[in-house]
């Protein structure tokens, strides 16, 4: 099933913030009957006070062992190389700051206990990303009664029924139907067991997607669950960094000196909308112009030229050239380019389509042409051209009216 995602753009929620109203209103002129409403636990976490400034806490004997020995040695020499970390991240290891990350593992110790302090970053849920000086964001304590809240909420003001999740950027990793997360989640099918279910999926490399910790308006199963949580996460985007250090390094400040305001100039989507396509809808997008049967068999069978045969091939969708082959467009798309040619309108659409289907390609077609392509249901200008039996398509594609959101 095709998924189409929409991020929507908000201001930057600080605490107190009323998420609510922001929500309704960010999504009030894009909504549809059945989508589904993606929003970040952070910036929930945060509008709701969930946050704890971690240079007012004072660390114990095992946190600074954890930042001392467990992330400069264990995580820098052994564990990172055994869970394929980038040399960046490692050397970050390496060099783990000990007094801030003191602090932050005594928090994570008192929040969500020592498994999950076992980790290198984003330990059950807390982070510090996207949080300005030594800000971290707490897990949320019951996500699913706020999935529930923000539902009945959109269904009373907006009369939309939708499904809502609440997705965080922390993998889940997936090896067929068994789903692993390093933390609690309210989906029937994934398993929570905390640092081991990072060290699993990362050593063996396994499928990692963002976590949905809840899921509210419909029946879903773990794997379509992962998916649009995924989408979700790659359509909102990262903020200001991946990172803390990511974070500090782009506005060229320590670990701990960015401020409300800096975050306030990065581009804020914490909301996602996801909507899906039917497989019968997606199915005739790319099937694209084809070949009726009889035509077909003529053109095997000998008894009409390349020429005449793709000059009457049938065109019920739109579609475009691709180096590779043909492929299908989705609606509104244009293309053009090319020289020497001549205009023809009407259906001599073939010679870009003919052998869409199959994804073949048409190798006798000798002279330079340009077609114009308008179709009633679209608005499509498409240019090829075919030369030396081969492909030489230079394909410059737009969108200008193909948001299905409009």
């Amino acid at each position: 099933m095709k998924v189409v995602t929409r991020a929507i753009r908000t201001r930057y929620w600080e605490p107190g913030d009323d998420y609510r109203k922001t929500i309704l209103d960010a999504i009030s002129a894009e909504l549809n009957e059945g989508d589904v409403v993606a929003i970040s636990e952070k910036a929930l976490a945060v509008a709701q006070g969930l946050i704890v400034d971690e240079s007012r806490t004072r660390p114990g004997i095992v946190a600074r062992s954890l930042a001392v020995f467990w992330m400069r040695l264990v995580w820098g020499f052994v564990l990172s190389r055994l869970c394929h970390m980038k040399p960046v991240n490692i050397k970050r290891l390496r060099t783990y700051p000990l007094r801030e990350g003191a602090k932050h593992k005594q928090v994570c110790l008192e929040h969500v206990g020592l498994l999950q302090a076992l980790r290198s970053f984003s330990e059950g849920g807390i982070d510090t990303t996207n949080l300005p000086y030594s800000l971290a964001s707490l897990p949320l304590e019951s996500p699913k009664r706020i999935a529930e809240e923000i539902q009945k909420m959109i269904f009373d003001r907006l009369g939309k029924s939708v499904t809502l999740t609440i997705v965080d950027s922390d993998k889940t990793y997936s090896f067929g139907t068994i789903h692993l997360s390093s933390r609690r989640v309210e989906i029937p099918g994934v398993v929570n067991l905390g640092f081991f279910a990072y060290l699993i999926g990362r050593t063996f490399r396994w499928r990692a997607r963002s976590t949905p910790i809840a899921w509210v308006g419909s029946e879903v199963s773990p794997d379509h669950a992962l998916r649009l949580a995924g989408l979700a996460n790659k359509a909102r985007g990262h903020g200001a960094g991946r990172t803390a250090w990511d974070m500090a390094i782009r506005f060229g400040v320590g670990l701990t000196e960015v401020d409300w305001e800096m975050l306030e100039q990065v581009e804020h989507r914490p909301i996602v909308i996801l909507r899906l396509e039917s497989d019968r809808s997606k199915k005739q997008v790319a099937l694209g112009p084809v070949p009726t049967k009889q035509n077909y068999r003529q053109r095997r069978s000998g008894k009409v030229s390349r020429r005449t045969w793709v000059a009457s091939m049938v065109y019920p969708l739109q579609g475009f050239v691709h180096p590779f082959g043909l492929v299908a467009s989705p609606r509104g798309l244009h293309s053009a380019s090319f020289q020497n040619s001549f205009r023809h309108e009407g259906n001599f659409l073939c010679s870009a389509y003919s052998q869409f289907s199959s994804n073949q390609r048409v190798w006798d077609l000798r002279e330079d042409c340009k077609v114009g392509v308008y179709n009633c249901s679209v608005d499509v200008v498409c240019c090829v051209n075919l030369a030396n039996k081969k492909w030489q398509a230079n394909l410059e594609c737009h969108r200008e009216t193909s948001d299905p959101f409009r």
